[in-house]
Formats: structure tokens, sequence, C-alpha cells
């Protein structure tokens, strides 16, 4: 399997029997997510707005009068999106339009404003075209900014009959809600200005818009894209009672009594699993250590006729006041609502109670979200929010308890799950929403660097700034997409493989690492990428840079240390391939498709071991000597790719990276 519209990778079998076990590439729709962000705007597809035209608006201070329009229209990428157009009824210079009324706000909703803090950057965007009937000169007069609170910042761009994007970055003086905003000069009476996919983002510059996954504009989509997927189970990954974690972290899942995958019911193709008063159990790790932090845990569930009040979906909490936990449970009787229990009891407050919006049915299902953001929790069904709780700021949820799904508490039996889960996803760090959205309509592909291969392998990013794209005035990324690349600064960046332990994707004995790179420089001792624990293990892998700008690729097997072998020079600033291979008695390293050093030893490679695979970066032990600069596309086979075979990969792709 190749990257969506892109080129057939040697090494690949063409009836599903394949040895590629990953197959990432930052210009791949599918592949590349965007960087990780937050659209701070609320309903960014003027949620609540009624689709209407011919609806006047004034603003009094600058004299301007307008009608406005709320219409889906074909947007920058091609499909329908929900844009607003402002059609000028009287010439004033200039023309300005806060969004601060309707149509951008409806009754209750503030939808175009963010929450911002004084000294912390935003940057605001969004896409505009104009209708021109004649009369302006339009150049270079397009403006966004910022108003609100206290200060603004501003960014232009040429007037364009074609959409284009436009942002402005600020750093506020003041705390407070801030604002959208736009003005003109040289507009004419009938010139209508469109916009459409606004955004404000807490960063220095924009990245590619958080859209709905559906042409649902009732319903606002995902409104985050998160840097990391800590735990994710599909109901069509394994058999009977074995279980597979599809995140980079690929936690051991143990099955309890007889949890199974089944097909007697499921939300997607594949199949979902069942639980019978049993459970699936996760050892203790950092992924549940919540804090004061965000997080967001969804799944789908569909409830036995059998089900009670304290079933529960999943827990970290022990019995007892100690230590911090917290479960997410079923209360009261059908329809069932939902209830947090942690070690100071069930939470609530106000109307809610300790208990949210009675909304679950036996025998439906239901997409379940629990989020936690800036210390209130979110409750919601099918993306409804059914209950809010406020007032826990503090409330600490580090634990040191393993992972449940289907019980109660981790460390006594009692009040067991009975029906159907699937596609069970732990976020930590991103809440995912706020506010209503509309559910996912497909499996998730398992982590923001997502993996082709079709062994749900994917990788996490170790900060949220460490991508970077480009598109185009439609929307799209640029193809040809060498400008559509993961961006390493040097100083904390990388990408986490993960473990690779499914026995079906482990790399052995044989394997090859494909890279795209393109460093900015060349330090000695950064890491392009390893897998390596230099105070455990017996089997290391290492590929960095050396002295005389080279590439150093070695490996430790039973044979200890093999020797170092090297390509030759590498120039920063330039797209390089770099191949490793290893076979059952040595290794090799080439260079732009072509053999550049090679190593024979006696003994053999020991495997891959259970450490993880680490881009940009050496393994966790030893991170000192990070890569700075960019890659664009990684493939790992668990074979070992012939010399032929790796030419026809640097072939297939050279064009794209002007090699």
């Amino acid at each position: 399997m190749s990257t969506a519209g892109g080129p057939r990778l040697a090494g690949i079998g063409r009836t599903g029997d394949s040895d590629i076990v990953l197959c990432m590439d930052a210009h791949d729709a599918g592949s590349y997510p965007g960087e990780p962000t937050t659209n701070l705007i609320a309903y960014p597809h003027y949620t609540g707005a009624t689709l209407d035209t011919g609806q006047t608006g004034t603003n009094a201070g600058w004299g301007a009068t307008w009608v406005y329009e709320i219409s889906e229209i074909p947007g920058p990428n091609g499909t329908l999106v929900r844009a607003l157009s402002i059609e000028l009824t009287v010439v004033v210079s200039p023309f300005i339009y806060s969004c601060n009324g309707a149509p951008y706000n409806v009754t209750g909703i503030n939808s175009q404003y963010a929450a911002m803090t004084s000294g912390t950057e935003y940057t605001a965007s969004c896409w505009a075209k104009v209708e021109r009937v004649g009369g302006g000169s339009h150049t270079d007069e397009n403006h966004i900014y910022f108003t609100g609170a206290a200060s603004y910042g501003t960014a232009s761009t040429t007037v364009n009959p074609e959409w284009t994007h436009i942002s402005a970055t600020l750093t506020p003086g003041v705390t407070g809600n801030y604002r959208l905003a736009h003005y003109f000069y040289s507009a004419a009476i009938g010139d209508k200005i469109w916009f459409t996919m606004p955004q404000i983002e807490q960063k220095g510059y924009a990245t590619p818009f958080v859209r709905s996954q559906l042409l649902d504009f009732s319903q606002q989509g995902y409104w985050a894209r998160p840097a990391s997927t800590n735990l994710m189970i599909h109901g069509d990954v394994g058999s009977g009672s074995s279980f597979e974690d599809s995140s980079p972290s690929k936690h051991t899942i143990t099955a309890v009594g007889s949890v199974a995958h089944s097909a007697t019911k499921s939300k997607f193709s594949g199949g979902s699993i069942y639980f019978d008063s049993d459970l699936l159990t996760i050892p203790t790790s950092s992924d549940w250590d919540f804090g004061t932090a965000d997080f967001t845990v969804d799944l789908w569930t569909n409830v036995d006729s059998g089900s009670i009040q304290d079933d529960t979906f999943f827990s970290t909490l022990p019995g007892g006041a100690s230590p911090v936990g917290l479960c997410l449970s079923l209360r009261q009787t059908e329809p069932f609502s939902l209830g947090i229990y942690t070690s100071i009891g069930y939470l609530g407050n106000g109307s809610v109670g300790n208990y949210t919006a009675r909304a679950i049915y036996t025998n439906i299902w239901y997409h379940i979200a629990l989020v936690r953001a800036d210390g209130v929790f979110y409750f919601y069904v099918d993306g409804t929010n059914v209950g809010t709780v406020s007032g826990y700021t503090s409330l600490n949820l580090d634990t040191d308890q393993p992972f449940y799904m289907g019980r109660f508490y981790t460390n006594s039996g009692g009040y067991y799950l009975n029906g159907f889960m699937d596609e069970i996803r732990v976020t930590k760090g991103t809440a995912l929403w706020t506010h209503p959205f509309t559910p996912p309509t497909r499996r998730n592909r398992s982590a923001p660097v997502v993996d082709l291969s079709g062994h749900h392998q994917g990788g996490n990013f170790a900060t949220t700034d460490m991508t970077d794209t480009k598109t185009n005035r439609r929307g799209q990324v640029i193809e040809p997409v060498a400008s559509a690349v993961w961006d390493f600064d040097g100083t904390d960046d990388f990408i986490n493989l993960g473990k690779m332990v499914d026995p079906a994707t482990t790399i052995g004995t044989n394997g090859t690492m494909c890279l795209w790179i393109n460093p900015a420089v060349v330090d000695t001792s950064d890491y392009i990428w390893s897998k390596n624990v230099s105070s455990s293990g017996t089997t290391y892998i290492i590929c960095k840079f050396t002295a005389n700008d080279y590439v150093e690729f070695r490996m430790y097997g039973s044979w200890g240390w093999g020797p170092q072998i090297y390509t030759g020079v590498i120039s920063p600033n330039t797209w390089t391939y770099i191949v490793c291979t290893w076979y059952t008695d040595g290794y090799a390293l080439y260079k732009d498709g072509v053999l550049a050093d090679s190593a024979v030893e006696s003994g053999i490679w020991g495997g891959a071991g259970s450490t993880e695979i680490w881009l940009g970066e050496n393994d966790s032990n030893d991170a000192s000597q990070p890569f700075q600069g960019k890659m664009g596309a990684v493939a790992l086979y668990k074979s070992s790719l012939s010399a032929t075979q790796i030419k026809q990969n640097f072939n297939s792709q050279r064009s794209r990276f002007k090699v």
C-alpha cells in the first residue's frame, strides 16, 4: 500500500501480502492531518445562523450599510462550505465589518470570539474573495484584524476574485475576548465580499483550518488536531480474545473473562468488542496521568438490556479514598445518564447534580466522549453536550493505576459493563471538543502522523509546533509537495513511532528504513532515527550525522557493536534519500538510491526488541542530539529491500524532492 495518489513503492505486495509495516508521508492528505492545533473560535462554520439572503446590517460608527448572505458554496478546496458574504449598499472608505453582531453571532452565542491572554501570541486567519462590480482599485486593501479588549493586529492581502488566505498575528496587552474584523478601501456599491473558515490559534502563524468532517453545517466537527493518540483499540484489529493497541504507545492489552471480538453488533465494518461482565486491562502508564491538563476519552458503545447504574466504560480508580483516579459510568435507569467518579466521589455542580441528562437507551449505538478543557468536564452523547461540570480546576488526575475497560474499580470486582464497545481512544493533552460536534463517521487512523501501511502504527508528535505545510489558494496541500514536511527545530522535536510489537509488523533479523531528509545543519551526532536505549536491552540501531558531514549507520547484535558505515558528504538544505537495510549477516547504507557502504558480521542481529523507534532523536535514555531540518516521507519494512528496489523507490519520488 502506498500513499494515496503517490508512487507505488517497491517491496509492497500487490495482493495484500506486504512487507511494509510503516508508511508515512507528510504530503498525503490522509497521512498528514496538519500541525497539531486548536481553533479557539467556538463555531467556525457560523453555526446557528440561518442560511439566508437579503438581510441587512449597519455599522453606525462607520456609516456603512450592507446586505449579508449566509450560503453553502464551493469553498477553497472545492467542497461545499458555509460562507458569509457582505454586499455594500453605501460607499464608505474604509468599509468596516466587525464580527460582534449578526450574522456572525446568534442569540446566546458569541461565535467568533476567542478568550486571549495578555502576553501570549495568537494568529487569526480566514479565507476571503470578492465578487466585483467595478469601481474600486482593490489593490492590497483587504484587511483582517483583531478587535476587542484593548489592542489589535492587522494584516492585508490583495483582494482576489478567487479564494485567498489571509492571517494576522497579535500579542494582546490586555486579557479579554477578541474577535475577527475586516476592513476595505476603495470598495464599490454592489461589491460582495465572502468569508469562510475563520480560525484563531494560540501560535505565531496560521495553520490549515480545522474543518468539519461532514457537510453538516449544523454541527461543528473536530475543533482540534491532537499532538498524540495514547490509546486506540479497534474492534476490527485482532481476533477472539486477542486485542492490540493501535496507537504508537503499543500498550499491552489483556482480556479477563470472556471479553472478545464480536460480529453480532458492529458500528463499523469488521466487528466490535463484547463485554459480558468481564474486562480489558492495560498496565500503569504515564499516558493515564492526566494531571490538571486537558484530555479526551471517547468511544462507541451499545449497552445490553441487562445494564444497570454504575456499569462502567473505563476506570483508573481503585477502591478507597486514594490514590486518585476516575471512571466513567452509567447512572440512573434507562434512559441512562453518565457520571464520573473519582477518589472524592461523583463530580457535579449546579443543576447537573452528579449525573448528566438522560440520553442512553439499550441496544442502540452511541458515541460517548468525556472531555476536560481548562478544568471543565464536558460529557457528549452523539456530539450533543449532555452535561458540564466545572469547579475542579485543581483536581489532579495523575494516577499509579492501570487502565481498565468494563469495570468500576481497578482493584475489586463489581459494576461490569454488559454490551459492546468500539474505537476506544485516549487523547492526552488535547480537548477535542467543547461544543456540539459531528461524531466520527469512520474508524480513527490511530495517530496524528498516520500510517498508511494498514498496520495501524503511526506516530505521535513530541511537541505541537514541529510540522510545516503550504497550501495553494484553494486550501489543498501543494502538489508537487516538497513543501509539506515535518519540521524539526533542533531542540525538542521528534516523532515517536512506538514499539512495533505486533508480531505481524515487528521488524526482526531483516528490515529496511527509508527516509527523505533535508537537514538545516549537519552537526556531528545529531540523530536522524534510532531504536536505541543505551542503558538496557541487547539490540540497538542508530543513524546519525558524524564527522566530515556523513551519515553513520550502526547496529548492535549478538556480535556487540558492529562497524560504523557511512554515506559520504551530506549537504545541508538539500533533500537526500537515506536507506538503512539489515539482514542475517550484516547491514548496508544507501544514499540517493546508490549503495554507499556495508558491513558483514559472523553473527546475526537479535531483532527489534521492545524499544521505541524515534524519528529525529535518539531513544529515551540518551535524548540530547536532536535532528534539525525537515523530513518528507518515511517507510519501514520487515524485509531487506534489494538494491534494485531501493533504486526504484528513489526514482519514484526524486522529482518531487528535486533530486
